[in-house]
Formats: C-alpha cells, sequence, structure tokens
C-alpha cells in the first residue's frame, strides 16, 4: 500500500504542476491523460486521488478533467484490462490446446473479467476447451 500511497502523492504533485504551469485547459487534459497512463494506482486509492484534483482544481479555480470525463477514462481504463486478461487467456488456451477456434475468440471477446478470471483458474483442470468454456 506504501508503494500505492508514494504514486498517488506524486501524481497530485504532477497535476498541481499542470495548473501551476498555467497551462490551457486543452494541454491540461492532454498532459493529465498521459500523467494518468503512466502512473495507475490501486483501485482504493483513486476516490483519493479524486478528491485531491478536486481540491486542487478548488484552490486554482480551475476546470481540469470533469467528473464525466473522469468516469470515461476510468471505463477506458477497465475495458482495456478486460482486453488484456482476455489476451493473456488465449495465449493460455493455445498453450494448452494448441489452437484458439473463432468460437472461443468470441467467447473471450464477450466475457467480463469475472468471467475470465474463472476460466483462467479453471484451465489447469480442464481437459478439453468445451469443458473450459462451457
Amino acid at each position: 500500500m506504501k508503494d500505492g500511497a508514494t504514486r498517488k502523492d506524486t501524481k497530485v504533485a504532477l497535476t498541481r504542476l499542470l495548473f501551476e504551469r498555467g497551462y490551457e485547459r486543452e494541454d491540461i487534459v492532454r498532459l493529465f491523460n498521459i500523467i494518468d497512463w503512466m502512473i495507475q494506482l490501486p483501485y482504493g486509492l483513486e476516490p483519493i486521488f479524486s478528491h485531491e484534483v478536486d481540491e486542487i482544481q478548488e484552490e486554482k479555480k480551475m476546470a481540469y478533467v470533469n467528473t464525466l470525463e473522469r468516469q470515461a477514462l476510468a471505463k477506458e481504463r477497465q475495458v482495456g484490462e478486460v482486453k488484456g486478461e482476455a489476451k493473456l487467456l488465449k495465449k493460455m488456451i493455445i498453450s494448452k490446446y494448441g489452437d484458439c477456434p473463432e468460437w472461443v475468440q468470441e467467447k473471450l471477446n464477450e466475457a467480463d473479467s469475472e468471467q475470465l478470471g474463472a476460466w483462467g483458474q479453471k484451465i489447469f483442470q480442464a481437459s478439453t476447451l468445451e469443458s473450459l468454456l462451457l
């Protein structure tokens, strides 16, 4: 948790600098997106980070990334994580079963994180793709 707290503090400090440098809103959003991509926070620290950034905005009387934009960024990050999980599971399937048929790829594309995790745990016991995914 200490590492996460350090990352949060660093991310807050960098965000504060964006405001203090006097950048235009578009530049702040663009640079914030880069910072947000580079410094990922543990799930529990995101609300704390958002609150601290809201305080900076209030203090500086500037709008940075509004709530809808923040929610969209969080959704994009979540979608990216699910795609990464599906990609890893596909590699595991190919490694174990030698192939990844189209119907399997479709199931992977449609699955959520919880389902992908369950399949990932089950792959070591499943003798066939059908028994894994059905």
